[in-house]
């Protein structure tokens, strides 16, 4: 998952906070995206399947990626799995466990991290962007809003995030990154189960449950 951490698409945590009206946002964007978020934020847990796929133009290869993760959206906890690694916070402290090295990499959890990430796709655009809704767009027989945001930070590795909304369910159904280096990564929803089962220990790294792996502490 190296591909992530070059456009700094670094799992870290959710950023909940209230929307800051600006003179420069597009009211009607505005209002979609506080009906995303209050939906989203009335849940108590959720669970998604999510898909990442597009172009490295660094690394000149193709990225296709899936995983499964758990959120407690009041919170900064959550639990991400795919194939390759495992990223785990207790809203403290985040073990990443990298499955290939044998090895967990323990860390604060930086809470003053704005880049997208699968865990932060309903919230992390609730500051530090400027937005503006674009023309509706057709998929599968449906409808989606179309929302562009851009870094107000103009250093950021990435110039625009496209998302494509059903205002129906008031849900981001998903968020494409246009990375300066020609890059291009889409994360899409995939299935959102709100209030599932889940047992508080999922929110915190059992060594146990990895035996013979060597843990890192980074902090």
């Amino acid at each position: 998952m190296m591909y992530i951490k070059k456009i700094g698409i670094v799992l870290t945590l959710f950023i909940v906070a209230t929307l800051r009206i600006n003179a420069q946002q597009d009211p009607s964007a505005q209002k979609l995206l506080n009906a995303v978020s209050k939906q989203y934020l009335s849940y108590q847990h959720v669970k998604i399947n999510f898909a990442i796929k597009g172009h490295n133009a660094e690394q000149q290869n193709v990225v296709n990626e899936s995983g499964e993760l758990y959120l407690q959206p009041k919170s900064d906890k959550f639990r991400l799995s795919t194939k390759e690694q495992e990223i785990i916070s207790d809203g403290n402290t985040q073990w990443t466990v990298l499955k290939e090295e044998g090895e967990v990499q323990v860390t604060n959890l930086d809470k003053n991290a704005t880049s997208l990430t699968p865990a932060n796709l309903f919230t992390f655009y609730e500051r530090g962007f400027k937005y503006v809704s674009g023309k509706d767009e057709q998929l599968k027989g449906k409808t989606y809003k179309v929302v562009d945001l851009t870094p107000i930070d103009n250093t950021k590795s990435f110039f625009k995030v496209r998302l494509r909304i059903d205002q129906t369910k008031r849900q981001i159904y998903d968020a494409t990154v246009f990375d300066k280096g020609g890059s291009r990564f889409t994360y899409t929803i995939l299935k959102l189960v709100p209030n599932p089962q889940v047992n508080a220990k999922i929110f915190t790294f059992d060594k146990s449950a990895y035996p013979g792996m060597e843990v890192v502490d980074l902090r």
